[in-house]
């Protein structure tokens, strides 16, 4: 009989005190519960941290269980794209969702694209979001109208050519992504000219490994904060 997979979070923080308490909860909400979540934190002067570890033992001291939770603390800091490669190679699931600290996951984000690895050869999938505002309002536009996607791009992707879109741009943000463990050892190290998303999201592409799940599972907030 087949085992579930192990599902990891990957999590960059960086004085995300405004918006990780909504953050942390949604991910504790999923319906299909995720196993383990390492922060990788860039230097935070505020209580970023501190609220994600009260978040988690509040989910154990309620429920029972929580996930897994490993915390790490960076001085000086790392920028992004290494923040997120040493919170990924941290990671011990089999399936890893990458998490910005400033969105809001849909309860059945983790349930509907795990389901998309029962096919071997996929090695990341990304979907689509709701964009908002600062405050949680709906903008009115989702993310893959926000970054223009053509209906060739997008088909592209869904007839196993992502190679050929991904060449021109990267179609697939990070906040949406969940990928393989494998492709994380593969991608190790990070070259710093690219963002973590874009690479990881190349070398899946290269290998025919990219799918592209339509439905919106985040909100994916836009404020003056942005670290991209």
């Amino acid at each position: 009989m087949d085992t579930a997979p192990r599902i990891s979070v990957a999590l960059g923080t960086h004085n995300g005190e405004p918006f990780i308490r909504e953050q942390i909860a949604s991910i504790l909400a999923q319906t299909r519960p995720v196993d383990e979540i390492v922060l990788s934190d860039d230097a935070s002067s505020d209580d970023t941290v501190v609220i994600v570890e009260e978040a988690v033992a509040a989910r154990l001291a309620e429920h029972g269980s929580a996930p897994d939770l490993v915390v790490l603390r960076n001085d000086p800091p790392l920028r992004v794209t290494k923040n997120f490669e040493q919170a990924l190679l941290a990671t011990t699931g089999d399936l890893v969702a990458l998490c910005d600290q400033d969105d809001v996951w849909h309860p059945e984000r983790i349930a509907e694209l795990a389901a998309r690895f029962e096919e071997p050869g996929v090695l990341l999938v990304f979907s689509n979001a709701r964009q908002v505002g600062a405050s949680g309002e709906y903008l009115g536009h989702d993310l893959f109208e926000a970054i223009a996607m053509s209906p060739r791009e997008r088909a592209l992707v869904e007839h196993g050519q992502a190679y050929e879109a991904f060449l021109r741009r990267n179609l697939a943000t990070g906040a949406t992504a969940v990928l393989r463990r494998s492709l994380v050892d593969q991608a190790a190290p990070f070259p710093e000219a690219w963002l973590h998303d874009e690479w990881l999201a190349m070398l899946a592409a290269a290998q025919d490994g990219v799918r592209i799940h339509p439905r919106a599972l985040t909100d994916y907030r836009q404020h003056d904060n942005n670290q991209v």
